[in-house]
């Protein structure tokens, strides 16, 4: 019998969609399989269809019923995995979907290509008033942590914020002078003053 390496990553031809069993060609004398649910976004839409190619790592095989159990999630996962430690360490950032708020509303999960941490805190410069208006939005994020042993991590899409901010700030003042007139709005009053943008 041919020799299965298993979790190494094979191209695979997606040949039917059955139920919630997706078929692969996967250039073995017996097919692949794996769930269509690992086939889906966040919005819980297939993304794949019979004739696509994608790449998936074999798991295991099902004697019984004559198939090679393959995943494309687990692979996507150790993908994004050397991609966060990547970016991680050369300190860049990276791009992520808000895919959920947590039951507890101290957070999200937003995928990255692997879930990772947002807490509410790191969200925005302001407090979020409506936390479920930011489910499905794709921003730039910092990974401000990792955790090598559960490969996760810890977002903030703040200190990016911040960043920006501090830097429209130094390129005002390095731009205008005591004595020069400038439009701004009232952004609150105060006993003792009023706050200008």
């Amino acid at each position: 019998p041919q020799t299965v390496r298993f979790d190494t990553p094979v191209n695979g031809k997606i040949i039917a969609i059955s139920g919630q069993k997706v078929i692969l060609y996967i250039g073995r004398k017996t097919e692949g399989t794996l769930e269509l649910e690992e086939l889906k976004d966040w919005k819980g839409d297939v993304t794949h269809k019979e004739g696509d190619s994608i790449t998936v790592i074999l798991k295991r095989v099902n004697r019984k019923e004559g198939y090679i159990i393959v995943s494309k999630r687990e692979l996507d996962k150790k993908e994004g995995w050397k991609q966060i430690q990547t970016a991680h360490a050369n300190d860049e950032t990276i791009e992520g979907r808000i895919s959920r708020l947590l039951d507890d509303n101290k957070g999200f999960i937003v995928d990255t290509g692997i879930d990772m941490f947002l807490p509410l805190s790191h969200v925005d410069l302001r407090k979020v008033k409506n936390p479920k208006s930011l489910i499905g939005k794709v921003f730039p994020f910092k990974i401000i942590k990792v955790n090598q042993k559960e490969k996760s991590g810890v977002l903030s899409r703040r200190v990016l914020l911040e960043n920006e901010k501090n830097q429209k700030i130094k390129e005002i003042f390095d731009t205008i002078n005591l004595g020069d007139t400038v439009k701004g709005s009232v952004v609150s009053i105060m006993d003792y003053g009023a706050f200008v943008d």
